[in-house]
Order: C-alpha cells, then structure tokens, then sequence
C-alpha cells in the first residue's frame, strides 16, 4: 500500500518542493543532502520521502498517481526499484538518460511536462580522484554486478575522457545480464574501448593480475551483510599494487571488500563521494544553480555528522 501521506498543497510562497520516490526509503540520506543544498543556496523549500510500495505504483498510474497526489513538486529524484519506470514515463530525456535507458531525476517543466535525466554516471566519475580520471584510457577495468548502478558506471567509464581502455563485466548469471551486455556492447564499439562479459567463477589470477579498476556495483557488504565480500582477499592479494578499488556502497563506510584493499596498500573509495555528486548535478538541474566547488565538502561534513 502507499504509505500514509498527506498530499503537499503548498502555495507558492512556501517554496521550492522536491522529494524523492522510491522503496524502501527509511535509510535515505537524500533529505540531508538536499536540504543543505537548498540552505547554501538560500532557496526556501523542502525535500520529501515519497516511499510507494510497488504493489500500489504498478496498480496505480504510477508516476501520474505520485505527481497527481503531490501537485507542487517542481522536481524529484527516483531509486529502487522505479528507474526504468521513469523513463518510459517521461516525456523527454536527456542524453544521459537516454543512453543509461534509467532515470533517477525528474524535472517538472513549464509546460507542465517532465524531462527525465540521469545523473548517477556523472556522480561516480566526479567522485573519482583526478588521477584516476586521466588515467582511464590506460586502465584496465573490471565491474562486479549487474544491476542498475551497474549501467551508470558503465556510461561513465566509456564515455569520460578519456575512454577507459578495456572494460570487463563480472556477473552471477550471464543471461540475465543481456540487457546490460547489449547496451555495454554498443558503448564500447561506440568509443573504440574493449569490452567483455565473464561469470564470477571464471574471474582468475590471471585476469586480476592486469586489472588497475575494479568498481563494485553489487550490494556484498551492505549493512547489514557486512561480513560479506565480492572478492575474496586471495583475489585482491592478485592485483596489481596500483589498482585502485571503488565500492559503491557507502554504509558500512568501510567494507569488508575495501578492509582487503587496505589490507594490500591498494587506494580505494566508498560511494559516499558518488551519492554527494549525483546529489548536487541533480539539484543544479532542478534549480538550475551552478555547481559551486564547496557544495561537496559542506554535504560531506553534514553527512558524517549525522551519521556519526
């Protein structure tokens, strides 16, 4: 069921309204993040949690019900499991959108139609450190995971500049993972870059011994199965000294999986940087702000202290 809110009915004069839909939204940060981009920029307004269980969005309009029971939304980002319904909803796309095939921001226009953008490949590349960027088109990447995450990445890594070289997708079930395979494929012939597609129980020393980016994109070691790892320490014990290792997942903020990469001397990330940039490119296309440098570092300071 939908759970229980009043629909908003602002006026004008209580400002911009924004919210993000999804399920289950309990853990999201996206208030913080937002509000704090809403106060450094003295812009009166507010950000909702607007959680639809999915039984009720597919039985409903879907995202007509959501904008029809909150009218004044001038914006709003989407998560689990609605990307994909967002952009088929939309009537227009940008062309990040379009390439991901996902959507995970929603503009409401002035004509009263919504253009869908995706913000999540930018947020990953931003969040990366400027020596790993300029270094993509001599790197040799390996992405664990298939899911939606998975196809952000994917578009920032093919399509940054530089290209990274060679990509390959680590996957449980190859065939399930047609979707992504095909895009990918398209991508990589697109940018000149080498792409290919290996089960998990097929990635081998070999194959790790050239790897210099491994990007984690499955939820292994999310709380709470934090004991969890998508890579063994043996297999990171095979990569090089100067791979550099990124796990999306930001809570715990260090996993097991980058426990190990400590363990080896390999520099590595959460993806806390990358949940703080797709954050800030989402609210600049919202409210059409530039992007200032120290937006980044204010969210995160806010962020560790209210997460501890």
């Amino acid at each position: 069921m939908y759970l229980e809110r009043e629909p908003l009915h602002l006026s004008a004069s209580q400002g911009l309204q924004l919210g993000l839909v999804g399920y289950p939204l309990n853990k999201s940060l996206s208030p913080i993040i937002h509000t704090t981009l809403l106060n450094l920029c003295e812009i009166n307004g507010q950000f909702d949690l607007l959680p639809i269980e999915p039984e009720f969005f597919h039985r409903t309009e879907g995202f007509s019900s959501v904008v029809a029971n909150h009218p004044t939304l001038a914006g709003f980002n989407v998560t689990i499991p609605y990307k994909v319904d967002a952009y088929q909803w939309v009537a227009k796309k940008t062309s990040q959108a379009d390439r991901i095939q996902a959507v995970n921001t929603v503009k409401r226009l002035e004509n009263g139609t919504y253009i869908g953008h995706n913000t999540d490949g930018i947020g990953f590349y931003k969040a990366l450190p400027e020596a790993i960027k300029t270094s993509l088109g001599n790197r040799h990447a390996i992405v664990l995971g298939a899911g939606g995450a998975c196809r952000a990445v994917l578009e920032a890594l093919f399509f940054a500049q530089p290209a990274v070289q060679t990509i390959m997708l680590v996957v449980r079930n190859v065939e399930k993972a047609q979707p992504i395979i095909a895009l990918a494929t398209q991508w990589a012939t697109a940018v000149g870059s080498t792409f290919s597609v290996i089960p998990f129980e097929a990635l081998s020393p070999a194959l790790l011994g050239t790897t210099t980016l491994v990007v984690n994109t499955t939820p292994v070691g999310m709380v709470p199965d934090v004991e969890a790892s998508p890579l063994s320490l043996t297999q990171l014990q095979a990569l090089p000294a100067d791979c550099y290792i990124s796990d999306l997942i930001y809570k715990p903020a260090e996993t097991l999986l980058l426990q190990y990469a400590s363990q080896q001397g390999l520099a590595h990330q959460n993806g806390l940087g990358m949940l703080i940039y797709q954050a800030i490119e989402a609210f600049s296309f919202w409210t059409n702000n530039p992007i200032q440098p120290h937006w980044a570092k204010t969210i995160e300071v806010t962020l560790q202290d209210a997460i501890g």
